[in-house]
């Protein structure tokens, strides 16, 4: 008679505006990192059901078990609502209320999850991620045919925490502002006493064509008299953010979350002026407690002339709205550490820029990333969900 038991199997689904990865995560006897095996990867988003087709149909036949899924900030829906104060077993049951009035859609057509991130006086602030209900069920369903059970999806800066956590990364004392660097867009959050007290996206673009910043000084050089080149800032504090959108194409949910403003920071100034978030829905709906002020460009004085170089500063600069946000607005304490991850090509220029503006040193969100040839931050995501099992 055969008793073989199999050990229960844990995998992770991960993807970007590019690509979408199946991997295997092997909990180790040890302490550390679980081993991560890469089963498949292709091309395209996860919210198409052809590009699950294709992983799927890529990866090996005997999978089963349980996956859960990871995907940038810039997928989801993100709403801030605010509740007068009640105990904190009520608030699942006032949010749908709060929520209907805020979204443009039925509530029925999505599914979410929630954190409280602040508590006031006369209020309690949550932070709200809603997704497509119909998207997460075809997912769900073409996992399903491979006897893979999804137990949780989740964003990118929750996995990015969770891998921190795992690496003993996360001390008391430290404020933490993680940065995630796609192709198309930036996931902010600030992490301080086991909560993300604020988390954003931003649609910003990498440049096309190889990354080479020597040449990209240079060719500013050409372009620009002697006399009128701006020299690296050493204070950034006080410029602006430019507003330009770039390709490539968005998928469906990205194009209905930024339909909805998901940035908190919509328009947050660093000059201090203030004025309704474009977000808001309708006037009698706007958030009194998040004044989010207008967005201004960066003066043409302070532009390179060179796609990457001012990508690099634009991220910089995001990097330091959330800062000046999360101390002005939201109230919380000095941010005194800076984690990045997806610089990768681009890792010793930025972190200079950084250091200078801001003082702290970036580091990186993972020295070291397993999986092979698949997409580094895709691999840490994978990393930072199955630390949770």
């Amino acid at each position: 008679m055969n008793l073989s038991f199999r050990k229960k199997r844990y995998f992770a689904l991960a993807g970007n505006s590019r690509s979408t990865i199946l991997a295997e995560v092997i909990r180790m006897s040890s302490p550390g990192n679980p081993a991560l095996h890469v089963l498949a990867k292709t091309e395209g988003t996860m919210d198409k059901q052809v590009t699950l087709n294709r992983l799927l149909s890529s990866a090996a036949t005997d999978i089963h078990g349980q996956i859960s899924i990871v995907l940038p900030l810039n997928f989801f829906e993100i709403v801030t609502v605010s509740i007068p104060m009640i105990n904190e077993e009520a608030v699942a049951k006032a949010l749908p209320y709060h929520l209907s009035k805020m979204i443009h859609k039925p509530l029925a057509e999505f599914i979410y999850d929630w954190q409280i991130t602040r508590r006031q006086k006369e209020y309690i602030e949550a932070t709200v991620y809603l997704f497509p209900a119909k998207t997460f069920a075809m997912i769900r369903r073409e996992l399903g045919s491979k006897q893979l059970d999804v137990k949780f999806m989740e964003a990118d800066v929750f996995a990015a925490f969770g891998y921190m956590a795992l690496n003993n990364k996360l001390q008391e004392k430290d404020i933490t502002l993680c940065t995630i660097i796609w192709t198309n867009s930036l996931s902010m959050a600030v992490y301080e006493s086991g909560q993300l007290k604020l988390v954003r996206t931003v649609k910003i673009s990498k440049p096309k064509g190889e990354y080479n910043l020597e040449n990209a000084r240079e060719s500013a050089a050409e372009r620009e008299p002697a006399e009128t080149i701006t020299p690296w800032p050493q204070d950034l504090s006080n410029q602006g953010i430019a507003s330009e959108e770039m390709s490539p194409p968005t998928t469906d949910i990205e194009a209905e979350a930024e339909e909805d403003g998901a940035d908190v920071l919509a328009g947050f100034s660093l000059f201090g002026e203030q004025t309704p978030s474009s977000a808001a829905r309708d006037d009698d709906e706007t958030d009194d407690h998040l004044p989010t002020p207008t967005e201004k460009e960066i003066p043409p004085e302070t532009s390179y002339q060179s796609p990457w170089m001012d990508y690099l500063f634009n991220i910089n600069l995001e990097i330091i709205r959330t800062r000046d946000y999360y101390a002005s607005i939201v109230k919380g304490s000095a941010i005194n550490n800076l984690v990045v991850a997806g610089a990768d090509i681009f890792w010793d220029d930025l972190c200079d820029i950084t250091k200078n503006s801001m003082g702290i040193a970036m580091r990186p969100l993972a020295e070291k990333i397993p999986g092979g040839e698949s997409p580094p931050t895709l691999n840490t995501m994978c990393i930072g969900t199955g630390a949770r099992w």
